[in-house]
C-alpha cells in the first residue's frame, strides 16, 4: 500500500448556496424525456445587420433575436413549450415565457443566475436586449437566487433542507404547472457556450420543457449555390420532451427556427 503523502496541500472552497438548486435541477432533468439536437446556424447576415443597427446606435444582442425568433416559431408548435398535466393532456400556454440563464459573479465565482423574461412577443429585440445588459450589469446579492428578486426567507431555508425534502419540492413545484410557468416560464435558454471560440456543441440539462443552449460562433466554410463562402456559424443544441411532441413537428420547428435566423425575421419591426 503507497504511503500518502502528508505534504500534500489543498484548500477547501465553499459551495455558494445557490448552487444547491442547481444541483436539485440536474437531478429532476435527468427525469426528463428530452431528445437532443444539435445544429449548425448560419448567423452571418443576422450579425451583420446588427453591426450596421449598432453603428445606428441602436443596441442590440444576438440573444434578443434569437429569443425573438424561438418565440414566434412556438406559436406554430405550441406543444413543444407545453406541461404535461396527466397522461392525455398538455397544457399549452398562449405566450412563451423564457428563463435566461445570465452568468454573474458572486463571491469571486461566477455562478449562473435566471433571468424570467416575459411577453417576449410583444417586445421588440431592443427592448430585450436592454433587458438582458440591465441584468448583467446589476449586482447580486448574497442570498438572491433569481435576477432582479429579492430572496424570501423560504429560498433562504431551502438550501439547508435535507436532499429527499428538497427534491420533494421540486416535483410538488413541476407537478403544479401554473405556479412553475408563473415562476420560471416553459423555455429555458442558455448562452453560456457563447463564451470563447470553441467549435463545438455543449449538451445541458434543463427542466423545462423545452431548452435551447447556444455556442460559439465560428467561421466555417460552407457550400452556397455550388461555392465554397466562408460564413459565421452558430452551433445551437435544442432540447426537446418527446413525451410533449413527436419528431416529425419537431424537426418542422427546427427547420422554421433555422430558416427565420438566416433571414433575420427578428429585425423586421425594430
Amino acid at each position: 500500500m503507497q504511503d500518502i503523502d502528508m505534504k500534500d496541500k489543498f484548500q477547501k472552497i465553499a459551495i455558494p448556496s445557490s448552487r444547491i438548486a442547481t444541483f436539485d435541477m440536474f437531478d429532476i432533468a435527468m427525469t426528463k424525456h428530452h431528445v437532443a439536437a444539435f445544429l449548425e446556424i448560419d448567423v452571418t447576415n443576422l450579425r451583420m445587420e446588427i453591426k450596421a443597427r449598432r453603428r445606428g446606435k441602436e443596441h442590440i444582442s444576438l440573444v434578443a433575436c434569437i429569443l425573438k425568433t424561438i418565440s414566434s416559431v412556438v406559436l406554430c408548435y405550441p406543444q413543444i413549450a407545453g406541461y404535461k398535466t396527466s397522461k392525455k393532456r398538455i397544457a399549452v400556454f398562449e405566450k412563451p415565457k423564457f428563463t435566461f440563464l445570465v452568468e454573474k459573479r458572486l463571491a469571486e465565482e461566477r455562478v449562473p443566475f435566471p433571468l424570467v423574461i416575459e411577453d417576449v412577443l410583444n417586445k421588440d429585440v431592443v427592448t430585450i436586449s436592454k433587458e438582458i445588459a440591465n441584468a448583467k450589469s446589476s449586482d447580486i446579492a448574497v442570498g438572491e437566487n433569481v435576477i432582479g428578486k429579492k430572496a424570501k426567507l423560504q429560498d433562504r431555508i431551502y438550501p439547508k433542507l435535507p436532499r429527499f425534502i428538497r427534491h420533494f419540492i421540486w416535483k410538488v413545484m413541476l407537478a403544479n404547472f401554473r405556479f412553475s410557468y408563473k415562476t420560471m416560464g416553459n423555455i429555458s435558454v442558455t448562452s453560456v457556450g457563447m463564451y470563447g471560440s470553441t467549435n463545438g456543441w455543449f449538451l445541458h440539462k434543463s427542466i423545462h420543457p423545452f431548452s435551447v443552449g447556444l455556442g460559439s460562433v465560428v467561421r466555417k466554410p460552407v457550400v452556397i449555390e455550388d461555392k465554397i463562402e466562408i460564413r459565421e456559424i452558430m452551433n445551437v443544441t435544442f432540447l426537446i420532451d418527446h413525451d410533449l411532441i413527436d419528431g416529425a413537428p419537431a424537426f418542422r420547428l427546427m427547420s422554421m427556427f433555422v430558416d427565420e435566423i438566416k433571414k433575420g425575421s427578428s429585425l423586421i419591426k425594430v
